[in-house]
């Protein structure tokens, strides 16, 4: 009995480990997220939208930016990245696009994409799910927010100073996809 009892306590103790860590982790990096279904599932906007939600975490200030065009695709920082894996745990591949991206028209760089997050204040943000989803159904949905000053790529775009940088990763979430739209 002693056998089998001490094996469970040594997994429960690196599962309550793993937990602090991660814990810890969210405290120490700033920023969390949230990955939410979207309330009524529908949106002009997006297809198979969903709510992201970002908390600040520390107790000063932290700045963020919103979405480029092509932060879904990682084109651009911040990265809004999105994975999706099907029943069988296979990842779905993004949609194709047109390769135009950048700063959105009728948007003021840097103003109209920064945003300011007080300790434990949260900002949520509506994105689309454009992956290649080829049956209705259940998918296992991940977002990862991320941005590394020495990674951006604009041509001719200064961004801000003093933006949070790292990667924030959501918990995965069943969400119901509809067939490519």
């Amino acid at each position: 009995m002693k056998r089998i009892i001490v094996p469970a306590i040594a997994v429960l103790a690196s599962l309550a480990v793993f937990a602090a860590d991660r814990e810890r982790e969210q405290k120490v990096s700033g920023l969390a997220v949230e990955l939410r279904e979207h309330p009524t599932g529908k949106s002009i906007y997006n297809r198979n939208p969903v709510i992201v939600r970002f908390t600040n975490t520390t107790n000063k200030p932290i700045s963020i930016l919103r979405p480029l065009d092509g932060s879904l695709w990682c084109w651009h920082m911040p990265h809004y990245k999105l994975e999706v894996e099907d029943k069988k745990g296979k990842k779905l591949k993004l949609s194709g696009r047109c390769g135009n991206s950048g700063l959105w028209a009728n948007r003021k760089w840097s103003g109209d994409y920064v945003v300011k997050l007080f300790p434990n204040e949260s900002f949520e943000k509506e994105i689309g799910i454009y992956h290649r989803v080829e049956e209705n159904g259940e998918y296992k949905v991940t977002f990862s927010y991320s941005y590394f000053a020495n990674k951006t790529n604009l041509p001719n775009v200064k961004y801000p100073n003093g933006l949070w940088q790292g990667t924030a990763t959501s918990k995965p979430i069943t969400l119901k996809l509809k067939k490519g739209l």
